[in-house]
């Protein structure tokens, strides 16, 4: 994936730039260093946010009851903007320390959605991640969403809605992932490009997706979903679908899932 992407790197978008999104995540980091996790998130989540720990969960009213005296630290390495300038993503990994100077306890990779707000900042609208063992990661960022053709007609967010719904089997996928597909599992580094996500998905028991919520760009070439999937087997997760529409239609960018308790 690494080695293809920046023929596709995205240009500057409706008089935004990857870079507001990458220095607004650079920013946000630079605030939990400073100011903590709860403060920071606070101040950075929008309005009806949502975090998966694991299930969707308002965001601001987990952050404001929580009192977490320990460190933590991200940096992104892959940013998305939309063409409309309205809705983005970033993706990178981030460490878990008891203080700032300690050993990271536990690391991982983050996958968050990012709204332009009426102020014209940035702030967060979704934001998850998976824990798993370390590994190199590049020392910048890079910039990826593919080009669109002109939004379709109809509603995006619907659209995306029911194409989670046909999200059900990996072996029914070939045509329902983008270039550059990745897959996020907890204990596992991040999956990357279609033939090994394909065959990820595919080893996996077949889900039924339960969308609670979906956004698309006013562009209509970037949209998420989230919400509950049960699978044949009975277990249950949580899981954020991030698409692009290249060629037309929707395609599936980043999965991400988080296993819930079994019931008993």
């Amino acid at each position: 994936m690494r080695a293809l992407l920046p023929a596709l790197l995205c240009a500057i978008c409706a008089g935004q730039a990857p870079a507001d999104v990458a220095n607004a995540e650079l920013a946000f980091a630079k605030l939990a260093s400073e100011k903590g996790i709860s403060a920071s998130f606070l101040a950075n989540f929008a309005e009806g946010s949502l975090i998966l720990n694991p299930e969707p969960t308002d965001a601001r009213a987990h952050y404001a009851k929580e009192n977490d005296p320990a460190s933590l630290s991200w940096r992104p390495t892959w940013v998305g903007l939309s063409a409309s300038g309205d809705l983005a993503y970033s993706t990178g990994p981030w460490e878990y320390r008891a203080t700032k100077d300690a050993a990271p306890i536990v690391q991982g990779h983050f996958l968050s959605l990012w709204a332009k707000q009426a102020d014209g900042t940035w702030k967060v609208a979704l934001d998850c991640g998976v824990a798993h063992a370390a590994r190199p990661e590049p020392a910048t960022w890079s910039s990826f969403l593919p080009p669109a053709p002109p939004p379709a007609s109809g509603d995006g967010a619907t659209a995306v809605k029911a194409a989670d719904q046909r999200f059900t089997d990996g072996r029914n996928l070939a045509q329902a992932l983008a270039f550059g597909a990745t897959v996020y599992r907890r204990g596992a580094a991040p999956l990357e490009g279609r033939a090994a996500v394909r065959d990820k998905l595919a080893d996996e028991p077949t889900r039924r997706f339960e969308p609670q919520g979906a956004v698309a760009s006013k562009a209509q070439d970037l949209a998420y979903t989230w919400g509950l999937a049960t699978a044949t087997d009975g277990g249950q997760v949580s899981y954020l679908h991030v698409w692009v529409r290249p060629g037309g239609s929707w395609q599936l960018l980043y999965d991400l899932e988080l296993p819930l308790p079994r019931k008993p």
